[in-house]
């Protein structure tokens, strides 16, 4: 009877030491999946983060489907009223700056603050084009109503070949492509050379997140850029090169032009 109650009892002791340890595990597997949850940073396969990746690649694919030049991107489709067209009150209020500098246009003067605090280098190759005589004569060949003016092809064929190639890096955006702000038209990573346009409204939704970086802004003469007359010339490699000019003059008789571009002389 001792013996049959003996192994009665070590039979109950090895039940409860199997359960013991079979709890132990469980816990540790219960610790482990705690740890790869998506609680923790987001990890490859993740529901959730793969959808949220999905939604910024069709992002980025619509933006890139606008084009990386200025030149390939389509008009906002925004109203005047909707983008501030026409409305320019305290577009240029508190703003530091630079230098200024004058567009004689066919229809009048368009002033330009220079903005080194948003692109040094932006601020510092367009004074050189400038100081150069580059915009003398140069045409507003694509100008797109609600969208941007833009000019940087030179009058003058061997400008056109001496500076066209000539890039500067690209900088970050500071100041977003809105209305009367003025960037560099560009075609790829540190590509911006001599082109230039002005924002007739409120861009910045595409063209910030490609990278255009604004280096100055219009402060007087608005209604003057406003007043250009509307014209595109897809061919910009025929405009640039000898004869392009008159080319041009054939398809849009009306057509404005930069007469001269100097920096304004501080006043005394």
């Amino acid at each position: 009877m001792r013996a049959f109650v003996a192994m009665l009892l070590i039979l109950s002791l090895a039940v409860l030491f199997t359960a013991g340890c079979q709890d132990k595990d469980a816990g540790e597997e219960d610790l482990t999946s705690i740890q790869k949850t998506p609680t923790d940073p987001a990890q490859p396969g993740d529901p959730d983060v793969s959808s949220e990746l999905d939604a910024a690649d069709v992002e980025a694919d619509d933006d890139d489907a606008e084009g990386a030049d200025v030149d390939a991107v389509e008009e906002s489709g925004e109203t005047a009223e909707e983008s501030g067209e026409g409305s320019d009150e305290g577009m240029n209020e508190g703003k530091p700056g630079g230098p200024e500098v004058v567009l004689e246009t066919t229809k009048g003067n368009i002033v330009l603050r220079l903005h080194p605090e948003w692109s040094p280098f932006g601020v510092a190759h367009f004074m050189g084009l400038v100081e150069a005589g580059f915009y003398d004569g140069a045409p507003w060949f694509r100008v797109l109503d609600g969208f941007v003016a833009q000019c940087g092809i030179s009058a003058v064929p061997e400008m056109n070949q001496k500076h066209g190639e000539r890039t500067i890096k690209d900088e970050p955006v500071i100041q977003g492509n809105t209305r009367g702000m003025v960037a560099y038209g560009k075609s790829g990573p540190d590509t911006r050379s001599t082109h230039i346009f002005i924002n007739y409204s409120d861009n910045s939704r595409s063209l910030d997140p490609q990278g255009f970086a604004c280096f100055a802004e219009v402060v007087e003469g608005m209604d003057i850029a406003d007043s250009l007359t509307r014209c595109e010339f897809g061919n910009q490699g025929e405009l640039a090169a000898p004869g392009g000019l008159d080319k041009f003059k054939q398809s849009f008789p009306d057509a404005d032009y930069i007469l001269k571009a100097y920096i304004k002389k501080p006043s005394s």
